[in-house]
């Protein structure tokens, strides 16, 4: 039957608390936890500016985790721009808050030709074109030069101001990559690698700087002649001969591209 309160609240009766499942929320895990833990100590001055953290060994026995989870948690912080970590140097404190651009730290080839897995690519179009003048200046290839052509943006996180707009310029025959299931998850040169058995045997890499084209202005969401980084690499076969090739645009203030490389001393 139903109460007097309940018809003056339209038929709807009170649950019965007794038999509702206590919803407990999940801890993140270990790796998350271990960074916030970490971030908080920077904060709080723990970790001042231009020290080191505990090594990984220590850090492993502090929080009882394996290497890989010690490794995972201070890969957020060097997202962040917090620390930076060199081979026989530990995990230097370089910074006392997150960064509010977009770092890129590359400590191999591998990681200088892609970006980390925090930036996420999504594509807007993909199209057969032929090289325009403005391409073939940039690309170093004849004017109308058939290239598959991908055009995307990246996003760091769950900032709304896109990082930045990658053309991807592919061989007409590797276009098929777009289909690939982990397209967007591998790096592009990679899958075009394991799709077509071309092998990069070298990249190169000119950076400018320039402004951002009139017609990315609004996905990018800055203004009319807004500066840039301009980020041109060249994926070149066992021939010389280009693989891939992608243009990047890197709207002033939202990106910063940090090389670190160990210098390998041979006793004679």
């Amino acid at each position: 039957m139903v109460t007097k309160l309940a018809k003056k609240m339209g038929g709807a009766v009170a649950p019965d608390t007794k038999k509702m499942a206590i919803q407990v929320p999940r801890k993140p895990p270990l790796y998350r936890q271990i960074s916030e833990i970490l971030y908080q100590k920077i904060l709080g001055g723990e970790y001042p500016l231009g020290t080191n953290l505990p090594t990984e060994a220590e850090l492993c026995l502090e929080f009882g985790a394996s290497h890989h989870t010690v490794r995972d948690a201070l890969k957020i912080l060097i997202e962040k721009g917090m620390i930076l970590r060199r081979a026989g140097s530990g995990s230097s404190v370089i910074a006392l808050k997150e960064a509010t651009v977009f770092a890129h730290v590359a400590v191999d080839l591998s990681q200088l030709v892609s970006y980390p897995h925090s930036a996420k690519r999504v594509n807007l179009a993909a199209e057969f074109i032929s090289a325009s003048a403005d391409e073939a200046r940039l690309l170093r290839c004849p004017q109308g030069t058939p290239w598959y052509r991908i055009s995307s943006i990246r996003h760091s996180g769950s900032n709304p101001e896109p990082v930045c707009w990658t053309y991807f310029y592919l061989l007409p025959r590797h276009a098929r990559v777009v289909k690939n299931k982990d397209h967007f998850d591998v790096p592009v040169f990679e899958q075009v690698e394991r799709l077509s058995g071309d092998k990069i045997a070298r990249v190169k890499i000119d950076s400018t700087v320039g402004r951002v084209p009139a017609n990315i202005t609004k996905a990018l969401l800055v203004a009319a002649d807004t500066p840039a980084l301009i980020t041109v690499r060249r994926y070149m076969d066992v021939a010389d001969q280009p693989i891939q090739m992608t243009v990047s645009y890197h709207p002033e203030g939202r990106f910063v591209s940090s090389w670190d490389f160990r210098r390998e001393i041979r006793t004679q």
